[in-house]
């Protein structure tokens, strides 16, 4: 039996299976952090979205009970807006989906100033830790 021998040729020398795997791994690695990079910006997009969403949305509210010239009409545009009284506070659950909106009304700190406190809420679930929007205003009380 005569023994076989296997020769290359000029330019046949191809790569190993070590190698390719080597380039497999090495491949993997840069993938998975170039898209963990990708999964992260998306997260950190959606919880902006949904922290502008609430500015904007107290924003709106803001300006709405800056035109009330009295607490009696606050309660007429509250009620006219979709807001139920609960404990003294304001809530709108209904005119802004997957938001919950609060006003807070009282005194200011001198005579004939109101102080707004307004809350917003979002409901949605993007992995925000504080999901919570507060903001605070006052407003002349003019009186008849």
């Amino acid at each position: 039996m005569g023994k076989f021998k296997l020769k290359r040729g000029m330019g046949e020398g191809g790569l190993s299976i070590v190698e390719v795997l080597a380039a497999l791994v090495i491949l993997s690695i840069v993938f998975i952090a170039f898209f963990s990079f990708f999964t992260q910006s998306a997260t950190f997009t959606k919880h902006n979205k949904e922290k502008l969403t609430a500015v904007q949305i107290a924003e709106e509210v803001v300006a709405k009970v800056r035109v009330i010239k009295s607490l009696d009409k606050f309660d007429e545009m509250a009620k006219l807006n979709g807001y139920k009284l609960t404990n003294g506070v304001y809530v709108n659950s209904n005119s802004y989906p997957d938001y919950e909106v609060e006003i807070k009304v009282g005194t200011g700190p001198v005579s004939g100033l109101n102080k707004a406190v307004i809350t917003v809420e979002t409901h949605t679930n993007v992995g925000i830790t504080d999901s919570t929007f507060k903001t605070e205003m006052y407003f002349d009380e003019v009186k008849p």
